[in-house]
């Protein structure tokens, strides 16, 4: 887990990871392909200009490592 320490005047997203990159609650889960058309080239194109992005979710703390990895390999 991280915590982090922004200026008040950082352009910020808070984005949830279920049902809004994934394509459902639960199937986003299990299918690690299962992410709506567009929102990676999205999110890219913000944090190329200069926005800092939070995911939240209401994933279990002990699937921490496979969200990361998940959010990491998306396309």
């Amino acid at each position: 887990m991280k915590i982090f320490l922004w200026d008040y005047r950082e352009k910020l997203i808070v984005s949830d990871i279920d049902g809004t990159i994934t394509k459902s609650d639960i199937a986003g889960q299990l299918l690690t392909n299962y992410i709506h058309l567009g929102v990676t080239k999205l999110f890219a194109e913000a944090y190329r200009r200069g926005y800092k992005i939070v995911y939240l979710t209401a994933r279990a703390i002990g699937q921490y490592n496979q969200t990361t990895k998940f959010l990491e390999s998306a396309e």
